[in-house]
């Protein structure tokens, strides 16, 4: 068991974290309001941190839809839908591998535009950070597609709130990303 706390948990999302070790992320329930949690388990099934996982973000609105990716030194980032300002946005923290979270508490805001961010992906950068895709519907009208990198010390790389990959007419969603072997990615949508 990963977690077995009596709330309810789910969506859950896994990353290697070398060495035989993967990290397992998910939606939580226990204090109230959904919060992303995380738990390291070894090659040989043997729990890693704190029992039932570790808070990665639990501020008093909810988070969800986490996804993860390692980050080359044993650890993650954790990428997550967050209603902390109305409306969906788009959040990250990296979590080392003994378990410590690493940037600001509650989160590095990847995107916090107006309107609503969702479906966040994940992809390392290679060099210890990520880049990170989702819809956005910033514009009010349609979802698009943004971007952002973010390096191992929780700094936007890019434009504040993402560049933008694609804004054609009517909605993209689902994007999908994969890195490239040169420190980018290559996103693919629905459009």
């Amino acid at each position: 068991a990963i977690c077995n706390n009596s709330a309810h948990q789910q969506s859950s999302a896994i990353a290697d974290a070398e060495q035989g070790n993967a990290i397992i992320t998910w939606e939580d329930i226990r204090l109230g309001n959904y919060d992303i949690y995380a738990q390291k388990i070894d090659s040989s099934g043997n729990i890693q941190w704190a029992a039932n996982g570790i808070a990665i973000c639990s501020k008093s609105t909810h988070q969800k839809n986490p996804k993860i990716v390692g980050d080359n030194a044993g650890g993650a980032i954790i990428v997550w839908e967050d209603s902390v300002n109305n409306f969906w946005d788009i959040y990250a923290q990296r979590v080392s591998s003994t378990g410590a979270v690493l940037w600001t508490t509650g989160g590095v805001g990847i995107c916090v535009a107006g309107n609503t961010q969702i479906n966040p992906k994940i992809e390392s950068d290679g060099l210890g950070g990520a880049i990170i895709t989702w819809q956005d519907k910033r514009n009010n009208v349609d979802y698009d597609i943004y971007a952002q990198r973010i390096d191992n010390n929780g700094t936007v790389q890019w434009a504040a709130d993402g560049v933008v990959i694609c804004n054609s007419i009517n909605t993209q969603s689902n994007p999908r990303i994969e890195p490239d072997g040169s420190n980018g990615a290559i996103i693919g949508w629905i459009d």
